[in-house]
């Protein structure tokens, strides 16, 4: 639309579509006939701004990613001065069974820890590469348009 000089078609078909490139495209569309760096400067800011909107709370998975281990052998610590507190107050030997309550907080908290822990982490891992793929495809996108407003007559 924009080589045929369909402007207001490609405004309208960016406006109708629910896709990251479509904003930035706008943004550039409706810069046609200024400086071709005001026009690419125009349509980064837009791929900066989708891009922003893309990884808001992906920082909130890495974070529960790398805490949720970490509260995990919290627990695993608290387990076990619950066994050695047993064992040093035991007037002789201490119960297997006496211990168990320490050992199962052990257990159970690295257990938990590491079921929240490796899921985030790989979802952090999988949303990070899509992030790039995405920033990867608004610049080619961004730089076949540029060379495209600004291919010889």
């Amino acid at each position: 639309m924009v080589s045929k000089g369909e402007l207001d078609r490609a405004m309208e078909l960016c406006d109708n579509t629910a896709a990251v490139e479509s904003s930035m495209l706008k943004k550039g569309i409706a810069r046609i006939g200024r400086p071709f760096d005001e026009i690419n400067v125009s349509m980064e800011n837009a791929a900066v701004h989708e891009l922003s909107k893309l990884e808001k709370n992906v920082g909130f998975i890495a974070t529960t990613s790398g805490a949720a281990p970490m509260l995990g052998f919290f627990g695993t610590v608290i387990g076990m001065i619950q066994v050695f507190n047993e064992i040093a107050s035991s007037p002789g030997q201490a119960e297997v069974k006496d211990l168990a309550d320490g050992i199962f907080t052990a257990m159970g908290t690295t257990a938990v820890g590491l079921a929240v822990g490796i899921p985030t982490y790989l979802m952090y891992n999988y949303l990070t590469l899509k992030t790039g793929a995405v920033t990867e495809k608004l610049q080619k996108i961004a730089s076949n348009f540029m060379d495209l407003i600004n291919k010889p007559s």
